[in-house]
């Protein structure tokens, strides 16, 4: 089953290093007028980057949220479609056909504040919340003279994990050389991933994420130095209620900084997330941002 991530971005626009007051009173920055005319024009034209091309599709306004699909669209590999039963090739895909999947996005303005947020999810190992951040940031510059700045607010800031309990920490480094172990296990990969988990022998926990998080973070180049080992990745799995959830603290991974939702999303007989579920999800948690982030 792949991991369904949420990214979470604040905007704000800028002059002269200075915030603009948002919001559609006189002497404000309306910026929903912008938001509305980028899903609208995105919904006919491509967000376009490299390899990558993408749509709008199923755009929903109220109030407080712009919320829809992000027909996301990779070309540039030439692949062999085949049956997992029989090796049949059922479809020959060329370089330059589009494999698009569903990727949900949410633009978020509390109601009184003025602040925006922008959410987009990740699935597995694939998110574009990066392209899809910087055509909403070009779209808007292009047509004013401030600046407009989007920045990742951590889930620790606003999710429900920020003062709850850690019942372990990993941490990962990558690109191991496989010779050091090979004497033990036998011929490996020229290069592999050590991971190491750290929690407490029973049922306690290792701290409070805000605490560990702090310490961690905030290192340069590496997460933790254990026995020598430099690890380059930490995540936290943290206890919500009853459940458990991943939470990425340091690492170039996607999943560094996502709140994971996997099992409480509700999927098609795709493994696709339905719509009305990741939508319902994302915007619950939207508004506990509220209660941390300012």
């Amino acid at each position: 089953m792949q991991q369904i991530g949420l990214y979470v971005h604040r905007l704000r626009i800028l002059e002269d290093f200075d915030r603009i007051e948002l919001g559609s009173q006189a002497g404000q920055f309306d910026l929903a007028e912008f938001v509305h005319n980028f899903t609208a024009h995105h919904t006919n034209e491509f967000i376009e980057g490299g390899e990558r091309r993408s749509k709008l599709a199923d755009v929903l306004e109220s109030d407080e949220f712009i919320s829809g699909v992000i027909r996301y669209g990779t070309t540039g590999i030439a692949s062999d479609i085949v049956s997992s039963e029989t090796d049949e090739i059922l479809l020959r895909r060329e370089r330059e056909d589009v494999e698009y999947i569903p990727l949900y996005f949410c633009f978020y303005t509390p109601d009184g504040e003025d602040t925006w947020y922008i959410v987009t999810q990740s699935f597995g190992g694939r998110s574009c919340s990066s392209s899809f951040n910087l055509a909403f940031r070009d779209f808007v510059s292009n047509q004013i003279n401030q600046s407009v700045m989007i920045q990742k607010v951590m889930p620790i800031d606003g999710i429900d994990v920020a003062g709850q309990a850690v019942q372990k920490l990993t941490l990962v480094r990558r690109h191991v050389n496989s010779s050091e172990f090979e004497e033990q296990i036998g011929d490996l990969a020229r290069e592999l991933k050590v991971s190491m988990s750290i929690s407490v022998d029973g049922r306690g926990a290792l701290g409070v994420f805000d605490t560990i998080r702090d310490r961690i973070s905030g290192r340069e180049d590496v997460a933790m130095i254990y026995d020598g080992i430099e690890f380059e990745e930490a995540q936290a799995t943290v206890r919500i209620g009853s459940s458990y959830r991943q939470v990425g603290i340091v690492g170039p991974s996607n999943n560094a900084g996502v709140v994971d939702i996997s099992d409480q999303v509700e999927r098609d007989a795709d493994e696709i997330p339905v719509f009305a579920s990741i939508d319902e999800i994302s915007k619950t948690n939207l508004r506990r941002l509220l209660d941390r982030v300012s």
